[in-house]
C-alpha cells in the first residue's frame, strides 16, 4: 500500500539550511504522530520536478517541499504536469528555508517549523493560481514552466543570474539587495513589446516587466505590492528606462512597495501578457533562470491546493 504523505528535501537549499531543517523536522513530525511519511531528496536540478511527478502518479496525498522559492517551484511543476484527477489530487505544504523566500512571505508562513507543520496537518488546503510561461530555452527550443510567485522577464533575470552564480551564501534579502544595486548600474534598457489580454501591443524601452502573482520575492522586495495569488489576475509592473539617480532612489522604494507611486513604473492587471524585446532578455520565475524572451505568460485560476 502506498503512502499518503511524501517530503521532498532540497539538502542545499538556503545555503545547506535545507539539511539542518530536517534534523529538526523529522523529530517534529514523530511528536506530531506522523511517522510514515516517505522521504525523497534531490540531489540536482530537476530532481524536484521528478520527483513530485512520481508522488501523484503513486496517488500520494500530500507533498512537503522542504526548501525554497525554487523548490516549491520545481515541486509544483511536477504537481502540475503529472495526470491527475481532480479526485486524485495532490496538495502541498511547505517547509521554507531558501534564500528568497517570496512564497512564504507572499503567504503568511511562520518561520519556525512547528509553526510550519501545525498549518500543514490542520489547516485544510487552499486553491491558489499558478502562471505559465512560455519562452525559448538556451538552446533555441521552446520551454514551458509553471510558477507560483513571480515571473519576470529583463533586469531582474539579469539579478537572479548573478546571485544563482555567486552570491546565495550571503542570505536572500542581502544577496539579492547587493546584486540589484550593482545591476542598477550596468544594466541596459531595451525596447520591449507588450501585449496585455486583447489590448492593442505597446512598445517602449524598459528596464523589464514584472509578472506578480505573489507580493513577495527576492528576500522581501514588493514589486507587486497588491498582488494576490487568489485572485485570478497577475499583477503586471512595467518598469522604464531611468537615469542612475533615479534608479537608485526607486530600489530604495521597493522594499515598501512605494516605488509603484513613481512615473517610471506602470502596473497593470491582465490574465494573458505576451513579451518580447529587442534582444533577448533573461526571464526567470520564482527565482530561476528559464529562457530568453520572447515569452507569453498566462493564470490558471485555482490550480494548486496549498495548506497554510
Amino acid at each position: 500500500m502506498e503512502r499518503s504523505t511524501y517530503i521532498i528535501l532540497n539538502p542545499v537549499a538556503g545555503a545547506g539550511r535545507g539539511k539542518k531543517e530536517m534534523s529538526l523536522l523529522i523529530p517534529a513530525l514523530s511528536n506530531l504522530g506522523h511517522t510514515d511519511c516517505v522521504l525523497l531528496e534531490t540531489a540536482g536540478k530537476g530532481d524536484a520536478i521528478r520527483l513530485s511527478r512520481d508522488v501523484v502518479k503513486k496517488g500520494g496525498k500530500l507533498i512537503i517541499a522542504v526548501g525554497g522559492d525554487g523548490t516549491i517551484n520545481e515541486v509544483i511543476n511536477g504537481l502540475l504536469s503529472a495526470e491527475a484527477s481532480p479526485v486524485t489530487r495532490c496538495e502541498l505544504g511547505i517547509i521554507n528555508c531558501g534564500s528568497g523566500g517570496g512564497v512564504a512571505q507572499t503567504l503568511g508562513i511562520p518561520a519556525g517549523i512547528k509553526d510550519q507543520l501545525y498549518l500543514i496537518f490542520n489547516k485544510p488546503a487552499k486553491p491558489l493560481d499558478a502562471g505559465l510561461v512560455t519562452c525559448t530555452s538556451q538552446n533555441g527550443t521552446s520551454v514551458e514552466r509553471y510558477f507560483l510567485n513571480e515571473c519576470q522577464a529583463g533586469f531582474s533575470g539579469a539579478v537572479v543570474e548573478e546571485v544563482a552564480m555567486t552570491h546565495k551564501h550571503f542570505g536572500g534579502k542581502l544577496a539579492f539587495g547587493m546584486v540589484s544595486v550593482f545591476q542598477l548600474f550596468r544594466y541596459k534598457a531595451t525596447e520591449m513589446h507588450t501585449r496585455l489580454d486583447m489590448c492593442p501591443a505597446a512598445s517602449q524601452k524598459m528596464l523589464g516587466v514584472v509578472v506578480g502573482n505573489g507580493n513577495y520575492c527576492a528576500g522581501g522586495m514588493q514589486l507587486t505590492p497588491g498582488a494576490c495569488p487568489d485572485d485570478g489576475y497577475l499583477d503586471v509592473l512595467f518598469i522604464g528606462e531611468m537615469n542612475l539617480v533615479d534608479r537608485l532612489i526607486n530600489f530604495s522604494k521597493v522594499y515598501s512597495g512605494n516605488h509603484v507611486h513613481s512615473g517610471f513604473f506602470s502596473l497593470q492587471k491582465a490574465r494573458a501578457i505576451d513579451i518580447d524585446s529587442e534582444w533577448p532578455v533573461w526571464v526567470e520565475t520564482d527565482g530561476e533562470l528559464i529562457g530568453k524572451t520572447p515569452c507569453s505568460i498566462n493564470i490558471i485560476p485555482g490550480a494548486i491546493w496549498m495548506r497554510y
